[in-house]
């Protein structure tokens, strides 16, 4: 009730917080991988809407990606999907974990709902310059972090701070897009559309619906210009 006496102006924005995690913990392999995080090695234990996504994520970027996690056979399944979904000239298929794999990852990343669930005896994975990344909440046990900090290697946790500007200003991108671009008007006594919208055919074409106006053509009736 009380925010309702105070607030007399809003909007609700539609906006979900693990997209902001996931775009956030990619800004963070990336900016501390700097320009070589092509075809680095990155490993994600998890298998849930966070990890998976992260993964694809990665993956389109070129990184080669490793999911793991307790069910292994939810993990092969996922994997077949994420690469079913993967672009075809994604460079490099997401694998499935195998405890004997004898090359090290450059990034371990953490994205389960679980607390204290990987222990030391994933650093083995991890090269000796590499870092970990918790994505989810005190994923790592504290044998883990002890061990990563006295090897001098970092850990880190997302911050959405990393994405939530940008995820704030696309919002406001897409209000100004829908109020001031987008949209069917009547202009010179013709009709006029913009910002995607398909006219009928000699229908004016601009390049928005408020002033001032561009004229980019006129509609040739199938999304095309005469």
């Amino acid at each position: 009730m009380e925010s309702k006496l105070m607030c007399h102006d809003s909007a609700i924005h539609p906006l979900k917080a693990n997209d902001v995690t996931v775009d956030a913990a990619a800004s963070i392999v990336i900016n501390e991988l700097q320009n070589n995080f092509e075809q680095c090695r990155v490993m994600i234990y998890g298998t849930g809407n966070l990890a998976t996504k992260t993964a694809l994520k990665l993956a389109e970027l070129g990184m080669h990606v490793t999911l793991a996690g307790r069910n292994v056979s939810k993990v092969t399944r996922i994997v077949h999907v994420l690469n079913d979904i993967l672009p075809s000239h994604t460079p490099l298929p997401i694998q499935v974990f195998q405890a004997n794999r004898t090359d090290k990852v450059d990034v371990l990343i953490s994205a389960i709902s679980a607390q204290k669930v990987l222990d030391e005896t994933w650093l083995n994975y991890l090269q000796p310059d590499g870092f970990a990344l918790d994505m989810g909440l005190n994923n790592f046990s504290e044998q883990f972090i002890d061990k990563i900090l006295l090897s001098e290697r970092a850990l880190y946790r997302v911050d959405i701070q990393a994405k939530i500007g940008t995820a704030i200003l696309d919002l406001k991108t897409e209000d100004y897009f829908f109020s001031k671009i987008r949209g069917k008007i009547k202009w010179l006594d013709h009709t006029a559309v913009a910002g995607g919208i398909i006219g009928n055919e000699n229908d004016v074409v601009l390049n928005r619906v408020t002033p001032p106006y561009v004229v980019i053509g006129t509609s040739n009736g199938t999304g095309g210009l005469k």
